[in-house]
């Protein structure tokens, strides 16, 4: 399976979620914001193309967003499993025997 595949199946239910926890709570602006790096995550085609969405997506702590605490696990679990992601495309996720 193609990479870009892989971690859209990986990040995209998880982001999915916290889109909706967000728009259930009536957070407008943090879920603009997570639905445009659903956007780029969807038409990210190769590797290279994933930089920016998962780049976003890490980053998104500094912005600010006062979250529920449902909210914020998600995120925490978007966060963790998008960093582990960029480290096994980078090849820094080195498995010693």
């Amino acid at each position: 399976m193609h990479k870009a595949a892989v971690v859209r199946n990986e990040i995209a239910p998880l982001l999915d979620q916290l889109i909706y926890q967000l728009g259930a709570e009536g957070r407008a602006t943090p879920r603009a914001h997570f639905n445009r790096i659903r956007k780029l995550l969807y038409r990210a085609d190769t590797t290279q193309d994933l930089a920016s969405p998962l780049i976003n997506l890490c980053s998104s702590v500094v912005l600010g967003f006062r979250l529920s605490a449902d909210s914020t696990a998600l995120l925490e679990r978007l966060m963790n499993k998008s960093q582990h992601l960029m480290a096994e495309l980078d090849g820094s996720h080195i498995t010693h025997h």
